[in-house]
């Protein structure tokens, strides 16, 4: 469910089974140990003389604070420094490379991953929360089997349950017991990390923890700063596509089928249904919009998003070619070559009024990648409608849903988020004390199928304040917004920044984006 802004407690509760489901993803096919990710028994990996350390792989039985401040704490009791996916796997991307699937993974290619790491939030754990048609398998037992079954994760490198996992309470007296067995992502960047679920949120805990020696506030001794002097420049940056995730839903078809500039597409529920190809596209009026594209399971932190220059005939120039719609026309029904058909729901009429068919990216012919020759983009929707390969466009009278605007409220987790935020470099960046710390991220909100972006906030005390900065009113709403932001800290130590986006409805990201940052004498 969705934050909405307010005095409430942010932190939200997921269920005990729900984060099992969850926790599957970050470990896809984790062959911790091995040759160079599937682990061989012990007698195997020493012939093939390998040594897990030197490899970069994290020994969990060697306690570790990693980037966190060099304490007793976050060394023997939290070993910060040796859990989670990343501990193991620098990037995620070598091990949906590394799965063994029977056809390629539908997303081949995640968003902004030459210079970043991919990790379990960029679209991992909610397209997986799902483990239905369309999205990602349920996965917790066979996650836990590959870990617990693979001698290098349990005896070579110590592997166990907390290596991957955390245990984190409800914040509120109340709530005193109602545990969340959380994957360690989930709680690493939170005030609640060490023992205090309702640190970010009441100022008597945190001033409790200094009068016990944590000055910051927080069991982690991680720096917080209150009301820092932020400075934020926004645009609205077109991607490269260089940068740009890739999302192929039924991928065992491939580009020798699919990309085809034969292929036609048939448009009915109009008063003259007809068939169009790309050369009676290529005759007609052409249109030039920018629009941002997310995947619907991208993550609230995620990477699967881009911004992007559209060329192409506009839907309702389709429609008047076809002589207009028949009456009590209520959604539309978009199918692919590739059989995909946009989630096997009806979406309402009005989220394509600015709807266009592309034939352009960026400038280029549409690529194979994107959906080319001809792709259907809904500016301001979540990426099912966005249908690539076009084979039938039908305008029906079935009941319609916006599969997020109808649901983005009430799905547990980080599932179908409404708006996002996140940073594009990875943790662990290095500052000298009064260096200006330069950053650069994006927000976004699904402004047809929900409410457009409506400010990005920043927080460097883990939460317990933001600083608001309203999205220019002349900003294309259908755009996501980019920022540049400069903050120069003026104590030395750890420091989590975070961001978020807020939307006109006053909704918050499910989850902030955040980075760690180290900033020394």
């Amino acid at each position: 469910m969705l934050k909405k802004e307010g005095n409430a407690p942010r932190r939200r509760k997921i269920g005990v089974l729900f984060a099992i489901v969850a926790a599957a993803v970050c470990l896809l096919a984790v062959a911790a140990c091995g040759t160079p990710q599937t682990a061989e028994p012990s007698e195997t990996n020493a012939a093939a003389g390998i040594d897990y350390k030197e490899a970069g792989f994290s020994v969990f039985t060697e306690s570790d604070t990693g980037m966190y401040p060099d304490t007793a704490w976050n060394k023997n009791f939290l070993n910060a420094g040796n859990r989670g996916c990343n501990s193991c796997h620098e990037s995620l991307t070598s091990v949906i490379e590394g799965a063994g699937l029977p056809a390629d993974h539908p997303v081949p290619k995640v968003g902004y991953a030459n210079d970043r790491n991919v990790t379990i939030l960029d679209g991992c754990l909610s397209c997986h929360d799902v483990h239905s048609a369309d999205y990602g398998n349920y996965f917790a037992d066979a996650i836990h089997n590959a870990h617990y079954s693979n001698v290098g994760f349990t005896e070579e490198l110590g592997g166990n349950c907390w290596s991957c996992h955390a245990i984190n309470d409800a914040p509120g007296i109340t709530e005193i017991g109602n545990t969340d067995w959380v994957l360690w992502e989930q709680v690493m960047y939170e005030g609640a990390l060490g023992g205090f679920p309702d640190a970010s949120d009441y100022p008597l805990t945190r001033e409790f923890l200094r009068l016990n020696g944590h000055d910051s506030g927080y069991v982690t001794d991680v720096a917080a700063t209150e009301q820092p002097e932020i400075n934020v420049e926004m645009s609205q940056d077109l991607s490269d596509l260089e940068d740009a995730f890739v999302a192929l839903n039924h991928p065992t078809y491939g580009p020798d089928f699919l990309y085809d500039p034969t292929h036609t597409f048939t448009v009915s529920g109009v008063n003259e249904p007809r068939e169009f190809s790309l050369e009676d596209l290529q005759a007609m009026p052409q249109t030039t919009q920018r629009a941002t594209l997310q995947c619907a399971v991208a993550g609230s932190a995620g990477h699967n998003i881009y911004n992007a220059e559209y060329e192409g005939v506009m839907l309702s120039d389709i429609i008047e070619a076809c002589g207009g719609l028949e009456e009590g026309v209520t959604g539309v029904r978009v199918t692919g070559w590739d059989d995909w058909e946009c989630a096997n729901i009806a979406w309402p009429i009005s989220n394509y009024d600015n709807a266009m068919v592309a034939l352009k990216i960026n400038g280029e012919d549409m690529p194979y990648e994107y959906g080319g020759p001809m792709v259907v983009i809904v500016p301001g929707a979540p990426g099912g409608p966005n249908c690539k390969f076009i084979k039938t466009i039908d305008f029906t009278n079935e009941e319609a849903m916006d599969l997020v605007g109808a649901l983005y409220q009430n799905v547990p987790g980080d599932v179908l988020p409404a708006v996002s935020a996140a940073w594009f470099q990875n943790d662990g960046l290095e500052y000298k004390l009064g260096d200006t710390v330069e950053l650069t991220g994006y927000a976004y909100a699904l402004a047809t199928s929900v409410a457009p972006l409506d400010k990005i906030e920043f927080s460097t005390d883990l939460g317990a304040t933001w600083t608001t900065f309203d999205v220019p009113e002349d900003y294309d709403p259908y755009q996501w917004v980019t920022f540049n932001f400069s903050w120069t800290p003026d104590t030395a130590g750890t420091h989590i920044i975070k961001v978020r986006g807020v939307n006109d409805d006053g909704y918050l990201s499910n989850i902030d984006g955040s980075i760690i940052v180290t900033v020394t004498e």
